[in-house]
């Protein structure tokens, strides 16, 4: 008997000595969200507040790996900073299993015995579950606000000759350098009496992904034959059909990037080589308002050629 309470008392020490002092975090937390790894890290990403109601739980991005893992510096009323590290899991389509394991920046040692005391809860703890489960809360409702359908095959990509002016900007400032430019466009159709002729398109040239950064065309199909030919700001050019596996987005343009992450994990998924150089063409105009989950986008990852 005293040698079995020997061993408990010796594994007991040595396992709170390894929770204290070399367990690379305090604690950890997991919840679902009803969209794609890369659209779930999206939303992350994009977080500048712990919660939408308090301005103070401020959020520093620390390191990321695209569509995987992300580390953040949050602060909170009870600790003045702790490291949040988020990781993203595919169960099954369109559901993802996120993990949040905190790590204590400052006093580790004792938030750390503050969390396994068992005669008091954890302040720490108990205010990251509450920040936790809001940001579950607006995620689920964030995500109520678009739809994404994937397509179930390989499809070709229209092509078209357009109209179209580049820029350069992060992701999430795709939908505002697309409404400070199309003026611009349309100036230029009516100045050479050109006329549209299709929806228009994004085209991306390049996508940074690490740093979230796209340049792209912002282009309108024209009618008629028009050898390509630069300009000083708009210029034509040729969009090439090509084979790619696509999806369909329902909701504010300004969020249609969540498709191409979906698409991203799944061709890393069923093994398809992609090009990173997504097409979406734009069904409904947005300036004719309505309601944004009737706003249609057909959105194209290309494949690589065999």
């Amino acid at each position: 008997m005293k040698k079995v309470i020997i061993l408990f008392c010796s594994l007991f020490i040595l396992a709170l000595c390894w929770y204290l002092f070399i367990k690379e975090y305090d604690y950890q937390i997991t919840f679902e969200s009803s969209y794609g790894p890369g659209t779930a890290y999206q939303e992350v990403f994009d977080l500048e507040t712990l919660t939408s109601t308090d301005s103070l739980k401020t959020i520093k991005l620390k390191s990321w790996k695209p569509f995987n893992e992300i580390t953040q510096t949050v602060h909170l009323k009870e600790v003045d900073s702790i490291d949040l590290i988020w990781n993203f899991e595919q169960l099954r389509d369109s559901i993802t299993k996120i993990t949040v394991s905190t790590r204590s920046t400052n006093n580790k040692f004792s938030q750390r015995l503050s969390i396994i005391n068992p005669f008091q809860k954890s302040d720490y703890i108990q205010e990251l579950k509450g920040d936790l489960i809001a940001f579950k809360k607006q995620l689920y409702l964030f995500q109520e606000t678009y739809k994404i359908k994937m397509g179930e095959k390989p499809v070709t990509a229209p092509g078209a000759t357009c109209a179209c002016i580049t820029s350069t900007t992060s992701i999430q400032g795709k939908a505002g350098a697309m409404i400070a430019t199309i003026g611009t466009i349309e100036q230029f159709l009516s100045k050479n009496g050109l006329k549209q002729n299709g929806f228009p398109m994004v085209q991306v040239r390049h996508w940074y992904i690490p740093e979230n950064i796209i340049t792209f065309d912002f282009c309108f199909p024209i009618a008629g034959n028009h050898a390509p030919r630069a300009g000083n700001d708009v210029f034509i050019r040729k969009i090439e059909p090509r084979k790619a596996i696509n999806a369909t987005f329902y909701g504010n343009y300004k969020l249609s990037h969540r498709a191409w992450f979906d698409l991203y994990e799944r061709a890393k998924n069923e093994n398809i080589s992609i090009i990173p150089e997504p097409l979406e063409v734009y069904h409904a105009n947005p300036r004719n308002g309505g309601d944004p989950l009737t706003w249609q986008a057909d959105i194209y990852m290309p494949i690589k050629a065999q």
